[in-house]
């Protein structure tokens, strides 16, 4: 089956869930998750409970809600802890022109979702500190 075929078998699957950006996001991934690589098919919970992420918040960009280019398939860890934090804070903090947030995207999305990976792994690895702090002090251990 190609991708096209997959994507048009996900838009009239049994759900109805999905639209074309999500179904070209979700076939774009193979069931791992576009930021940290968890491979979320390995469980029907993990499948369950992923997602779509917009690499660029649609609180900041509403325009570019069904655009196919800003939509990514993730685990629901890194959508949760991703939330709105827009990459492209990083470019206007270095003086980069941001005015057009879809030629962005279409020049330099893999340079966006690559600034937003280690973001993520951070805020991940200090979220794992806290649970095992936490488990330690819930269970007296």
């Amino acid at each position: 089956m190609t991708d096209g075929e997959k994507i048009q078998w996900l838009k009239k699957g049994v759900y109805n869930w999905y639209n074309d950006p999500t179904a070209k996001a979700y076939v774009e991934a193979r069931g791992v998750c576009t930021y940290c690589g968890e491979d979320v098919f390995a469980s029907p919970a993990g499948f369950w409970s992923s997602g779509i992420d917009h690499v660029l918040p649609t609180a900041t960009y509403p325009q570019l809600e069904l655009e196919p280019l800003n939509c990514v398939y993730c685990c629901r860890r890194c959508n949760s802890k991703k939330g709105r934090m827009d990459p492209l804070e990083h470019w206007k903090q270095n003086g980069e022109d941001v005015s057009d947030p879809l030629k962005l995207l279409r020049e330099r999305r893999s340079e966006i979702i690559g600034f937003v990976k280690p973001w993520l792994k951070e805020k991940r690895s200090r979220d794992a500190e806290e649970y095992e702090k936490t488990t330690a002090l819930i269970r007296d251990c």
